[in-house]
Order: structure tokens, then sequence, then C-alpha cells
């Protein structure tokens, strides 16, 4: 009789566990953020066309109010009415309205605004109610005749001749004589009005002058001699 082997077999059978090598391996790597999608970047701007840009008007302007400011004449109140101060005036003026570029028809107008005091109303008694305004040329003539204490080459000559520094200093007797001179015209012979120069001078300026002139001179150069010597006694 033949006999059964009935001892168990072991029959290998499936586990779940994970496999530890893979476990460990997932379990040091940090998780990784979702990466955003990348796009390229954009281009840049095409850069401006520099010969445009320096031509067009806008820039033109900004670089010329950056460069320099058109200063304002000063105010005219009547106080003053030398010829240099009252000629002075009048040219600053002029200038102001071409480099401001100010308008034919307002120019007049604006130069009011520079007025004050007694020149003020002269102005307002005069053009207050002008529509339209005289035009500036106009109205500076009519300013000069107003404000300036010459007129004719007679009065010319008589101020010449009464005209002194008094307290003023060296530079402006000096101004307001040349300036006076200006107004004869330059066919004026410089040795009719070098008596006059030296006898308006202060008596310091005079004394010490003397001595160094020549009869060659033109009266530019008296007026030169005679303020580095005022100068140095000021």
């Amino acid at each position: 009789m033949t006999q059964v082997d009935t001892t168990p077999t072991e029959t290998s059978l499936p586990t779940n566990k994970p496999n530890q090598s893979n476990q460990f391996s997932q379990s040091n790597q940090p998780n990784q953020p979702n990466q955003p999608n990348q796009s390229n970047p954009p281009n840049p701007p095409n850069p401006p066309n520099s010969l445009n840009s320096l031509n067009s008007p806008t820039t033109v302007q900004t670089a010329m109010e950056s460069t320099y400011k058109i200063p304002n004449p000063a105010v005219f109140d009547g106080s003053d009415t030398s010829l240099g101060n009252v000629n002075n005036w009048a040219y600053s003026v002029e200038e102001y309205m071409d480099l401001a570029e100010i308008p034919a028809a307002k120019q007049t107008r604006v130069a009011a605004i520079f007025l004050d005091k007694d020149a003020k109303t002269w102005y307002r008694n005069n053009y207050a109610n002008s529509n339209p305004s005289p035009a500036l040329k106009d109205f500076l003539q009519a300013f000069k005749a107003q404000f300036l204490i010459t007129h004719s080459a007679d009065d010319i000559v008589n101020h010449l001749r009464d005209i002194d520094q008094g307290s003023d200093n060296i530079g402006r007797y000096s101004t307001d004589f040349e300036a006076l001179v200006l107004q004869l015209g330059p066919e004026t012979d410089s040795r009719l009005v070098k008596p006059d120069y030296l006898h308006g001078l202060h008596y310091k300026t005079r004394n010490a002058l003397i001595p160094t002139m020549t009869e060659q001179e033109t009266l530019k150069e008296l007026i030169n001699k005679a303020i580095i010597i005022g100068r140095n006694l000021e």
C-alpha cells in the first residue's frame, strides 16, 4: 500500500508590502511645486529715431526752456529819467518781446505790465481805453518823448554841460555821459565834449586825471582812465 506524503508544502503567497527602496527614495524627495508656464520675454520697444526726436517741436522747445530763461525787463516807475535808464528800459522791452515771441497785437499791453507809479499813470491816461493798442514802436517813441530829459540836439548839449557825477559812482556817470554824446551822432568831435566830461567829474578824480591827459586821446580813452582812477579813489 502506497503511503502518501501528507507534509504540507510551503506556498509563496503574494504580499501587499511596497518596495522599501522605492518608498525610501520617494520619501526623501521634496514636493515639487507646479512650475508656471514660462513665456518668452516681450521684445524691447524699438528706440525712437533720434533725428526725428530732436527735430520735433516739443523737443526743441523743451531744450530751449531748459537752456535759459528769458528775464523780465526791470520795472520803470518814472523816478529815474536819466538817458541811460530810459533807453535801457525801452531796449529791454523790445528784446523781451522778440525772445518771448509775444504777438504784436499784445506787445504794448505786456510792456505796460513793467510800468509803475507815475509811469503807470501816464500809460493809463493815454492808452487805457485804446482798442486796439498802439504798435510797440509807436508806444516806445511816445514813452521816450515823455520821460527823457533831453530831446533836441540843443537840449543834449546843454545837458552835457550841466551833468555832473554828484553822488553817483564813476561808472554810472561815465555811462550816462557817453549815452548823451551818442545821441548827438557819430560825427561829434570828442574834443568838444571832453571838457564837459572833466567838469562833471568828482574833483578828486579830476585832479588825478588831468596830469595824465594827452591831446590825442579820444573821449573813450579818457573815460577809461577816469574809471580806473575813480575806482581806486572810491
